[in-house]
Parts: structure tokens; C-alpha cells; sequence
């Protein structure tokens, strides 16, 4: 059974406990997610909640057996976890505080998909062990996808970066 680490806690009645100056990183086994904290307490604790969430259900992912849905479901690879949470540490603080748990699900094919969803746009993203694809649905019907690219954990591609850009338009 893979387990996550949990958060450190945080006292709020003490002023100095490096919220200020240093990066959240949490890391074990490997998998870890690295976030800038912004100088704002309160914004500062949303974040590092949201976080736990997120390893919650990555947690949950990481310990599904072989077959998880009776129709024959890949496990998730490690590198495939690895994958989506440097993923989630690269398109920043923003966007992955907008993306909710409950978004962040297996596929049968052993990799992850990260949904994010408004009343009219779509955009959602597998991750596997070596590869990033994605699709999207927006009013204009103008409508970005990728079958997949090679991902190397540092940048993600402009066309995807550009997906991102008119799903979080007003």
C-alpha cells in the first residue's frame, strides 16, 4: 500500500513557520508537489487544504488493485502519479486550486485524467507514464486536443498552455 505524507501542521497563533519565505513541498516514495505560498495566511492554509485533498485522492488512486472496475482496469503506475503531480506543480497555484478532487480520476487504461469543467467549457487531460493527451469542448466549437506528446516533467506544450488560457477567459 503506497501512502502519502501528510501536511504539516500548522499553528496559526505563531507568525514564523516559514509560510512566508519557503515553497510547500511535500514529498514520499518519490511522489511529491512543490507550490510557491503566497505571503497571505488564510490563503496560505486554502492551499495547503486543497493540497491534502489532492493527495487524498491520488492516495486513493495510487492503491487500486489490478482489475479496480471488474472490466479488466490497469493499476496506475507509479511514474504515472509522479507524472500528474509534477504536472499539477507546473501549471502553478492557480490552476491547480480551481481543479476539484473529485476531478482527478483513473481511467481503465492505467492512466489519469484531471477534469476541469465550467457550466459551457471542458478541458481534460491523461497522464501517463511517459505521455500527456488532452481535449477540450468550449461554445465557440474551437475546440484544442492532442493525442499526446512526450512529457518530461519541466514544461508542458504551447498548445495545451493555450487550452488553459481560453478555458480560464471570461
Amino acid at each position: 500500500m503506497i501512502s502519502l505524507p501528510p501536511l504539516p501542521y500548522i499553528d496559526p497563533y505563531k507568525s514564523n513557520q516559514g509560510l512566508y519565505e519557503q515553497p510547500v513541498s511535500y514529498s514520499k516514495n518519490t511522489i511529491s508537489l512543490r507550490f510557491e505560498v503566497k505571503p497571505a495566511f488564510v490563503n496560505s492554509v486554502r492551499i495547503l487544504n486543497h493540497i491534502d485533498q489532492i493527495f487524498e485522492r491520488m492516495n486513493a488512486i495510487a492503491n487500486l488493485p489490478e482489475n479496480w472496475n471488474g472490466q479488466g482496469a490497469s493499476i496506475i503506475n507509479r511514474q504515472t502519479l509522479q507524472n500528474s503531480l509534477k504536472f499539477l506543480s507546473i501549471v502553478g497555484e492557480n490552476i491547480t486550486m480551481s481543479l476539484d478532487s473529485e476531478n482527478i480520476m483513473p481511467t481503465p487504461y492505467g492512466t489519469i485524467e484531471l477534469e476541469w469543467r465550467t457550466n459551457d467549457k471542458l478541458l481534460s487531460i491523461e497522464i501517463g507514464i511517459n505521455k500527456i493527451g488532452f481535449f477540450s469542448q468550449f461554445p465557440d466549437q474551437n475546440n484544442p486536443h492532442s493525442n499526446g506528446f512526450l512529457f518530461n516533467g519541466i514544461k508542458i506544450p504551447r498548445d495545451l498552455t493555450q487550452a488553459f488560457i481560453k478555458f480560464f477567459q471570461a
